[in-house]
């Protein structure tokens, strides 16, 4: 009968730390990819385990199998409580489960260490500003999602800074698209009107 996926573990032998993980792929073939990934820096307790100790110094084995996407995840998130394998302790960095996908405070306090007081440069900003463009325009929401949209909005306060970059977007618009917002905005009103 073929499975959707497996659970397995990966365990040094000296120190018999363990790294419980699930995959749709064969326990080699994730093994190797794994194996790619230490090689190429990635920073994971288990990559640096690799390069540390040696590809050889690790066993391999299947945990459990599963029928679906659900049933992995369960089975993957109670194998990681069984073992208790969240680093220190074991390699896991999260509790399990492809959905329940959350950062544990060790990458959390990484990516505040990276990225605190980064200044991007004007090149950087540029190549940003590009690949966002047109992602946008023209996007035409249905009523149903301008509905949502301003629910969300609603009652939130907004800071001084935001009130300030809102004057300040506002007053830099050309003639045109102040008659048109305006326009906009009297049609709105006018069909509230109508609902009440």
């Amino acid at each position: 009968m073929k499975h959707f996926g497996i659970v397995y573990s990966y365990v040094h032998e000296i120190s018999g730390t363990r790294y419980i993980g699930s995959t749709t792929l064969t326990l080699g073939r994730r093994w190797s990819r794994q194996v790619i990934k230490a090689i190429n820096g990635a920073k994971s307790p288990l990559c640096s385990a690799i390069r540390e100790y040696g590809k050889e110094t690790f066993s391999k084995e299947v945990l459990s199998y599963g029928e679906n996407r659900e049933e992995l995840d369960r089975l993957e998130s109670a194998a990681i409580g069984v073992y208790g394998t969240i680093h220190p302790a074991g390699y896991n960095v999260q509790s399990g489960g492809y959905k329940t996908f959350k950062h544990h405070q060790i990458s959390k306090d990484r990516f505040s260490v990276t990225s605190t007081g980064r200044k991007w440069s004007d090149e950087s900003k540029a190549k940003m500003s590009l690949s966002m463009l047109g992602k946008n325009v023209g996007k035409v929401r249905s009523l149903e999602g301008k509905e949502a949209v301003s629910i969300t909005h609603k009652g939130k306060p907004k800071s001084p800074a935001q009130r300030l970059k809102m004057s300040l977007a506002a007053s830099n618009l050309s003639p045109e698209v102040r008659a048109r917002r305006g326009e906009a905005i009297r049609a709105a009103f006018a069909r509230k009107k109508l609902l009440y």
